[in-house]
């Protein structure tokens, strides 16, 4: 990415295709709001959610993540091996082995 301006100049248009259903906008919008200098874990939390939804899998992957370890969210291992599997079933390399470690301590 480019220097600080370039981020907050792309922020409207990001928010508006975002918030048009746009999953890779939904996507890109939250991790920059979890990646900002003074980080919005909840904000990010619900464009995750809504990118994961639509289908996005790096959202779903990310998602599963914030579940399990409490990040703009309560921690949540039901919700966390939902996501973690759908991304893993999917092929997400990260997802896989997070799945594998569930399973190994019984927590999948």
């Amino acid at each position: 990415m480019g220097n600080q301006n370039d981020n907050i100049e792309a922020l409207p248009e990001l928010k508006s295709r975002a918030g048009n259903g746009d999953a890779i906008a939904q996507y890109e919008l939250a991790t920059r709001l979890s990646e900002a200098p003074v980080p919005d874990q909840i904000g990010a939390f619900s464009w995750f959610k809504k990118a994961a939804e639509a289908g996005h899998l790096q959202a779903q992957y990310s998602l599963g993540v914030r579940h399990l370890n409490g990040q703009g969210t309560d921690p949540n291992l039901v919700e966390a091996v939902r996501w973690l599997n759908e991304a893993a079933e999917r092929g997400h390399p990260g997802a896989q082995d997070s799945m594998g470690v569930r399973y190994a301590t019984g927590q999948g």
